[in-house]
């Protein structure tokens, strides 16, 4: 659970993150749909992360933003992008505020609005904006 799935423009679905119980789990998937039916393991990500968010980029790429890494962590600050290749994600920018459980919107321009969340203490009120 809190996992994310995305559906790439391939066909694919990118399955990344999770939790284990009480830590987060780094891992991400490849699904087939349409071919194999099958999983295929990926680059896992630098952090783990649970109630993060993935929003698909208009190239093609999947940005990956925040969440936290166990459930005694503060939330991540973090991003990484990922690419249809099934190679390990690279890092993404970094927000000002750390954000699990908040929104990611791709914006016509290409521009990702990231918004609320909470810290995991505090809710967010703030939003920012990823430029690729």
């Amino acid at each position: 659970m809190m996992h994310t799935a995305t559906l790439l423009q391939n066909g694919n679905v990118l399955l990344a993150g999770s939790t284990t119980g009480v830590d987060s789990y780094a891992g991400a998937e490849l699904y087939d749909p349409t071919g194999s039916g099958n999983f295929a393991a990926t680059g896992s990500m630098a952090s783990p992360r649970a109630y993060h968010t993935a929003t698909l980029l208009l190239d093609g790429r999947v940005l990956i933003v925040g969440g936290v890494e166990s459930y005694t962590s503060a939330a991540l600050q973090s991003s990484e992008l990922f690419d249809s290749s099934g190679a390990a994600p690279t890092p993404g920018a970094v927000m000002t505020e750390g954000r699990q459980g908040h929104t990611a919107t791709l914006l016509k321009n290409g521009q990702v609005l990231i918004v609320g969340g909470n810290s995991g203490t505090t809710y967010r009120s703030s939003a920012e904006l990823y430029a690729n």
